[in-house]
Order: structure tokens, then sequence, then C-alpha cells
């Protein structure tokens, strides 16, 4: 069963990095694409393009999340303080 489980895992790994060399070069995923229409693959091949997107787009939010306001680019701090300040005359007119 581990050994079943390990297998898996690498074989998703693989079919990941496939998607993410494909989508990194336009040419190749019009070709790609190009092909999977032509075989009739379009039903199975979607929801699983869709499914590793998603996991992808899940997994760029996390990887940096600030912790204190001084980690952020001088334009995020700019708009950061231009949101609280705005928040803030919201919540002053609103009592």
């Amino acid at each position: 069963m581990a050994l079943k489980n390990s297998l898996m895992r690498i074989i998703k790994t693989g079919i990941k990095s496939c998607f993410v060399f494909v989508k990194m070069r336009p040419r190749l995923r019009f070709g790609v694409a190009k092909i999977v229409h032509a075989l009739g693959l379009n039903s199975i091949a979607r929801p699983i393009y869709m499914r590793f997107k998603i996991v992808a787009y899940s997994q760029g939010l996390n990887n940096f999340v600030p912790k204190d306001v001084s980690q952020l680019s001088p334009h995020a701090r700019q708009i950061y303080n231009g949101l609280k300040a705005a928040i803030e005359r919201h919540g002053k007119e609103s009592r």
C-alpha cells in the first residue's frame, strides 16, 4: 500500500511538472491542444487540466504571507495604508 501511494505521488508530481512545462511554452501548448482535440480527448483532458490549475493557484496563494507591514514592497505598503485610512474613515462616518 505504501509503495502504491509513493508511486502515485511520483506520477502526480511528474504530470504537474509536464503541465507547467507545457504551460510556459505557448507554441507547445497550442500543439498539445491541437493533438488532444484531434484525438477527441477534450472531455478527459479538461477536468485534469482544471484540477491542476486550481491546485497550482491555491499553492501560489500560500507562498508568501507577510507577517508585518514592513515586509511589503513600497507600492504595496502605500496601497495598504490607503485602504486602512479608508476603512477608518468609513468607520467614523458610520457611527
